[in-house]
């Protein structure tokens, strides 16, 4: 056995590994039925009077959410902004079967 550095980028064989392996992975981990490994991004943003105040920004992949970002203005901070911004952010994770 050898181990070596490589450039996963331009690497023809470990991208050849990864697709033929994840796949015997994924089938014996989830069975027939895979989950959507897609990558979906979402966006939310609180505002008035066309005024951003917060935003908060979440990557849901084969049901698993993650929050890449969360904002919210200097001037809207301690008025519920972040509150809203992540409760209807977990209600969309809700409607998309999420955890």
């Amino acid at each position: 056995m050898q181990l070596i550095e490589v450039n996963p980028e331009s690497s023809a064989a470990l991208k050849q590994f990864k697709e033929v392996e994840w796949m015997k992975a994924d089938q014996e981990h989830f069975g027939d039925s895979l989950p959507d490994f897609t990558k979906h991004i979402h966006t939310f943003v609180v505002h008035e009077a066309d005024e951003i105040q917060g935003y908060v920004t979440f990557t849901v992949m084969a049901g698993v959410v993650k929050v890449d970002s969360l904002l919210v203005g200097k001037n809207f901070r301690g008025r519920g902004v972040g509150k809203q911004l992540l409760s209807g952010a977990e209600e969309k994770m809700k409607t998309l079967g999420a955890h």
